[in-house]
């Protein structure tokens, strides 16, 4: 790992914590947490992604890879979290059957992994299953009114059911969810930079897109990743463009051109 960042926030946390008798639930929740980032990060490093930063604060844990994941590696690389914190609690669950003492010692552990999967599993952003649902959604406008749908139902959910909670007894956690629902933003289209180190291009994969020529360069250029070489075929012309070429196009002509006004024979 580069860098490993801990806020400040994150001390207010322990405190309270420690005030509130909490602080073996809380190590549970971070143990699960942290097997739940590095099982991201083991999946998005055998796809080429390189970590930019660890960071720890009052929220949780979070990774920050050098770039955006690809549609094609979202979903590997979002599944990966949850699934490792059931593998957990299976692995709890059989060691309650072999040693039932057990159970008291990793009841917290197991439910903290479960909770943790399922949460990260709801297809909202930032969440995993969020992510994961962006990558299956192709148009930007369907997907923004599938997020606002699915925000608004799970926000009143949440909503109606702390409001039951104060009947009885007054569950906090369903307001906090509540609000996260109704304040998390969507994702939006990632943004990219065309130019990139040449030392490591012979260590870089090659992959091969298939382009038209009605095409423009901004949607081409879209296809250029840093941890891989891309090669162009241009079905219309039945020719191939490597990625240099498109840049060098992207320097002299708008970005709005299409792809077949930049070749005159």
């Amino acid at each position: 790992m580069k860098k490993i960042k801990i806020s400040k926030n994150f001390a207010i946390l322990i405190i309270f914590c420690a005030i509130f008798n909490k602080f073996l639930i809380f190590f549970n929740y971070f143990v699960a947490l942290i097997i739940h980032e590095l099982a991201h990060f083991s999946i998005a490093s055998k796809r080429g992604y390189k970590l930019r930063e660890f960071k720890i604060d009052i929220f949780g844990c979070a990774l920050s890879l050098d770039e955006e994941v690809e549609d094609s590696d979202s979903f590997a690389v979002n599944i990966a979290g949850p699934i490792a914190n059931l593998f957990l609690c299976l692995v709890c669950m059989s060691l309650y059957y072999l040693f039932p003492n057990s159970y008291y010692v990793l009841n917290t552990f197991c439910l903290a992994n479960l909770v943790l999967a399922l949460f990260n599993l709801l297809p909202i952003y930032p969440l995993d299953g969020g992510k994961i649902f962006r990558s299956l959604i192709k148009s930007d406008k369907t997907y923004a009114r599938l997020d606002l749908v699915l925000r608004l139902v799970l926000t009143v959910l949440f909503l109606v059911l702390f409001i039951c909670s104060c009947m009885h007894t007054v569950n906090y956690f369903y307001l906090i969810m509540c609000i996260f629902f109704a304040t998390s933003k969507g994702s939006r289209r990632p943004t990219f930079s065309i130019f990139k180190s040449k030392k490591s291009r012979s260590f870089q994969k090659v992959q091969i897109v298939k382009i038209s020529g009605q095409e423009t360069l901004l949607k081409i250029i879209k296809h250029i990743k840093s941890h891989r070489y891309t090669i162009f075929y241009l079905a219309d012309k039945k020719r191939y463009i490597d990625e240099d070429e498109i840049v060098s196009l992207s320097l002299i002509y708008p970005l709005t051109t299409k792809i077949e006004a930049t070749h005159h024979e």
